[in-house]
C-alpha cells in the first residue's frame, strides 16, 4: 500500500476504531515511503496510533473519575497532586472544547503573576497529558488534550464526557414537540439514570466556578425529569412517571410541585397511605430547613386524600 492509498483508507479512522487487520494494513504503509518527508504519512501514523489507544470515559456526575475503555479507572494516586486534576476540572467546567488558555489560567491560578501562571499552566498541562496518556510522545502531541491557536480542547472522539451525553438527552426532550414513542421515553429515562450519579464534581464544594456549573446542571436535570414525566403521563405510563417525580424530590427535596404530582399518582394507584407519607416527608423537610409549611395547594391535596381514606 502506498502513502496516498494509506491516507485515503485512513480518512474514516479519525472517527472509527480499527480492527487488528486494518491496523496491520495501515502499519505496512510506514515502509512505503520516507515517513519524515510526507505530511500525509505523519497523519497516517498518527491515525494508526489513535486507533490503538483506549477511549477515555470522563465522569463528573457524582465525582470525577476517568475510565480507560469504560472499566479501568485512574486511581487517586495517579493524579500526582491536585493541580492536574484541577486543570481538567476547569476544562470540563468551561465546556471541554476551544477554551482560551488564558481563561483556564485565570480560573486555576487567579492570584499568580502572569508569567508564573503561564509557566504553571504549561507544566500542569504536560503532567495532565502524561497522566491520561502515559506513552505520550512529544513529537506526536497529545491525543486526548489539544492546544491549538491558544485554545484547549478535549478530543471529541477519544474523550467521552458524561455531561455531553446528558446535554444530548436535554436536547432530545426539548425537540420532541410531537408525541414520542413510549419505548423511546423509557430509553431516555434509563439513560438519564445511568448518567446522573449525583451532583457535578461534588468533591469541590468551595470552588465557585464549579458550583455555578453544578447548580445549572442540577436545575436542567430536574427540568428534564419534569418534561419526561409529563410525556410519560401522556402515554398513560404512570409507574415510570412516578419514578421521574421520585427522582426529583431525591435531588431537591424542596420541589413541592413534584411532591404534589407524586401524591396524586400514588393516590390514583390506590396507594393513599404512601401518598400521605410523601406529604409528611415534605412537611418535615420544610420545617427543619427553613421553618416553613407546605403551600396551601399541597395541604389541600393532603386533606382530600386523608379524608377520603378515612371514609373508606
Amino acid at each position: 500500500m502506498n502513502i496516498t492509498s494509506a491516507v485515503d483508507h485512513a480518512r474514516h479512522l479519525l472517527t472509527h476504531r480499527l480492527d487488528e487487520a486494518e491496523i496491520k494494513s495501515m502499519a505496512s504503509a510506514e515502509t512505503a515511503a520516507p515517513f519524515a518527508e510526507s505530511i500525509d504519512a505523519r497523519e497516517t501514523r498518527r491515525t494508526i496510533y489513535r486507533a490503538r489507544i483506549p477511549i477515555l470515559a470522563i465522569r463528573t456526575l457524582g465525582g470525577l473519575q476517568i475510565l480507560r475503555n469504560g472499566s479501568d479507572p485512574l486511581t487517586a494516586r495517579s493524579w500526582q497532586g491536585s493541580r492536574p486534576a484541577l486543570l481538567l476540572k476547569a476544562i470540563l467546567v468551561h465546556g471541554g472544547r476551544h477554551i482560551p488558555k488564558d481563561i483556564l489560567i485565570e480560573t486555576v491560578w487567579p492570584d499568580r503573576h502572569p508569567e508564573h501562571s503561564l509557566q504553571n499552566f504549561k507544566v500542569t498541562l504536560h503532567r495532565l497529558r502524561k497522566l491520561m496518556e502515559p506513552d505520550l510522545d512529544p513529537s506526536r502531541g497529545s491525543a486526548y488534550i489539544h492546544l491549538k491557536d491558544n485554545l484547549v480542547s478535549l478530543d471529541k472522539h477519544l474523550c467521552n464526557v458524561d455531561t455531553d451525553a446528558l446535554h444530548r438527552l436535554f436536547k432530545r426532550i426539548r425537540r420532541a414537540e410531537t408525541q414520542i414513542d413510549i419505548q423511546e421515553l423509557l430509553t431516555m429515562q434509563r439513560d438519564a439514570e445511568a448518567l446522573y450519579h449525583g451532583d457535578f464534581l461534588p468533591e469541590e464544594p468551595y470552588l465557585t466556578w464549579a458550583e455555578l456549573k453544578r447548580t445549572t446542571l442540577r436545575q436542567e436535570f430536574i427540568l428534564f425529569l419534569y418534561r419526561l414525566g409529563r410525556r410519560l403521563l401522556d402515554q398513560q405510563a404512570d409507574r415510570p412517571a412516578r419514578g421521574c417525580y421520585r427522582r426529583i424530590v431525591q435531588i431537591d427535596p424542596g420541589q413541592e410541585k413534584a411532591y404534589r404530582r407524586l401524591m396524586q399518582l400514588l393516590d390514583s394507584a390506590g396507594r393513599s397511605q404512601e401518598a400521605l407519607k410523601i406529604y409528611q416527608n415534605l412537611e418535615a423537610f420544610l420545617k427543619a430547613e427553613i421553618g416553613a409549611v407546605p403551600d396551601e395547594a399541597t395541604c389541600s391535596l393532603y386533606r382530600t386524600i386523608r379524608d377520603r381514606r378515612r371514609q373508606n
